[in-house]
């Protein structure tokens, strides 16, 4: 076990409790918002006060309930489902860096739903082998974006033919900790 120092303890406590206070806050603004649209049906049912003050928060619960509910069915039109995924397209091309927050959440989820995102992978071409993530493939070609190091952002694009490069696919944890330490554990990958 290695020690840890008070600032380290410190900066974690911090950079954990500041997401989770930004979630609370938006879980509670909406709690506040959906109290308010259901407080004039309660009245007119005359159920605002059947569990006290308790009532229109499950109200509230049960109609966040079935929005997501009404959302995910929306979800199965194809039209809907395919603005989403160009709107998650647009904001990818503004803020590339949430693609790995993407994958990372893919990942820790294991809901496989990581097919539209750019897969980590050890492209090996003339270069060498480099860290990349897989960004569009084709019978004949692929597009990769190198990454750039010691973080995971997306770097240069480059564009091979198949038959001129071999990728080797890895998790973007695995990516995420060997480009921490700027490559380190990486030819443990390769030589798998």
């Amino acid at each position: 076990m290695y020690k840890l120092s008070i600032k380290t303890i410190l900066f974690n406590g911090i950079a954990l409790a500041l997401p989770l206070a930004v979630v609370a806050y938006i879980v509670f603004r909406f709690f506040v918002i959906f109290e308010k649209m259901v407080l004039p049906a309660a009245k007119l049912f005359h159920i605002a006060t059947v569990f006290g003050e308790l009532t229109l928060t499950i109200l509230a619960i049960l109609l966040m309930l079935f929005l997501a509910f009404f959302l995910g069915l929306l979800m199965q039109i194809s039209y809907v489902s395919n603005s989403r995924k160009l709107l998650e397209d647009l904001i990818l091309k503004i803020i590339p860096s949430l693609n790995n927050l993407k994958l990372i959440a893919a990942e820790k989820l294991e809901t496989g739903d990581a097919a539209g995102a750019w897969k980590p992978v050890l492209l090996e071409y003339s270069e060498g082998i480099i860290p990349s993530y897989l960004i569009e493939e084709t019978e004949t070609m692929a597009t990769f974006s190198k990454v750039k190091i010691p973080g995971t952002e997306p770097g240069e694009i480059v564009i091979l033919r198949k038959d001129s490069m071999v990728y080797t696919e890895i998790s973007i944890s695995q990516l995420r900790i060997s480009s921490r330490q700027f490559g380190k554990g990486l030819i443990s990958l390769i030589e798998k």
